[in-house]
């Protein structure tokens, strides 16, 4: 407990950063250009670089110097998320796979499959869909945690509303963004507006309304069934108290 409770502390005071780079007055934002190769132009990259370096200008650090700081900073947490992902993709395909093709149950075999299939989502441009749907999946698993933490306490007998409540927050506000970005912007404004639409803008809008419909029914029916524990815990609990 008090590791995952330090560890998401930091990671709260990590998040209040981002934002504040992220609202710094000056730093621009963008999106990544198709007619460029989905490069990215003034995007989430060059937001939390800029705003890092005008905020650590404010301290007196040169804003050349702390750019290329914020530049290194930035690859540093890309590469631990990769690495977390990446980790976590093996494990799944095994699980997944593992009885079918007993080959995945090697580690560098099921290591390979992911990066092979991670190539294939980079070389196509899928990879800017998928990744607008990672911060909503993510926030859904830590509203779960939370809950499941409000169950743990509530069968203790212990306050639980400090864990309920951001855990209720968490699943509404990423169900709504998952829904914003899979079904409004992808089903909407990508295909259902546009009269025409080239065949890899559609196919990358058509994956993330699978996916994104995906994590929200997946999400939905995972906080039901433990909604329903949590009930159960605290029903039990009230009445093991009046007894």
């Amino acid at each position: 407990m008090p590791i995952t409770t330090g560890a998401m502390f930091g990671e709260t005071i990590l998040v209040a950063v981002v934002i504040i780079f992220a609202a710094t007055f000056g730093v621009s934002s963008g999106t990544f250009n198709p007619e460029l190769g989905f490069t990215l132009v003034a995007g989430p990259a060059s937001v939390f670089a800029n705003g890092m370096a005008k905020t650590l200008s404010t301290i007196g650090i040169l804003e050349s110097t702390s750019g290329t700081f914020s530049a290194l900073f930035l690859t540093l947490m890309g590469l631990t998320v990769l690495q977390l992902v990446l980790r976590i993709a093996r494990m799944v395909s095994t699980d997944l796979f593992g009885e079918r093709l007993p080959a995945l149950q090697n580690r560098k075999i099921s290591t390979f499959f992911v990066l092979l299939l991670t190539l294939i989502i980079i070389l196509f441009g899928f990879w800017q869909w998928l990744w607008v749907l990672f911060a909503g999946a993510n926030q859904l698993i830590a509203g779960l945690a939370l809950l499941l933490a409000s169950t743990w306490l509530a069968k203790k007998g212990r306050s639980y509303q400090w864990t309920l409540l951001p855990a209720v927050f968490l699943f509404v506000t990423a169900l709504a963004a998952l829904f914003y970005s899979s079904v409004y912007q992808a089903l909407f404004q990508q295909i259902l507006s546009r009269p025409e639409i080239n065949p890899t803008s559609f196919l990358g809008s058509l994956i993330t309304i699978i996916f994104g419909i995906l994590f929200m029914v997946a999400g939905t029916y995972l906080f039901s069934i433990g909604w329903r524990a949590f009930s159960q815990a605290s029903t039990s609990t009230v009445q093991t108290t009046l007894n």
